[in-house]
């Protein structure tokens, strides 16, 4: 198993004897964990550089400048309020990937947004 082998050699790096010194636990993933990450988003065009082996992310559709400006102030305005469905809205409207859901450590969107945006919420 490709896991156990290393973590073995982690400890042994680390001068230590594995199952012995330390054991080795199968725990599952955490709150938050993610077993793949996505490399690019649907609203993102896959584009070639000098390179051969990178490459680049471009974004379709780009957001105006002034756009952005208005829907982050309404971010804003529904944390102020503490207008959860209007949060929710304005953060799909934003993020177009974005799925509304529970955030590591069990913390809502608007929790989590409102520190971004330095509002308590």
């Amino acid at each position: 198993m490709i896991v156990r082998y290393l973590a073995e050699q982690m400890i042994r790096l680390s001068g230590r004897e594995p199952g012995r010194e330390i054991a080795i636990e199968y725990t599952g993933l955490r709150p938050g964990e993610k077993l793949y990450g996505e490399l690019f988003y649907s609203a993102e065009d896959f584009g070639d550089t000098p390179h051969p082996k990178i490459h680049v992310a471009r974004r379709l559709g780009a957001m105006d400048p002034a756009k952005l400006h208005a829907a982050l102030e309404a971010l804003r305005v529904a944390l102020r309020h503490g207008d959860e469905p209007g949060l929710l809205a304005r953060l799909t409207q934003v993020i177009p990937d974005w799925k509304p859901g529970v955030l590591p450590g069990g913390r809502s969107p608007s929790i989590a947004a409102a520190g971004v945006f330095g509002v308590r919420a």
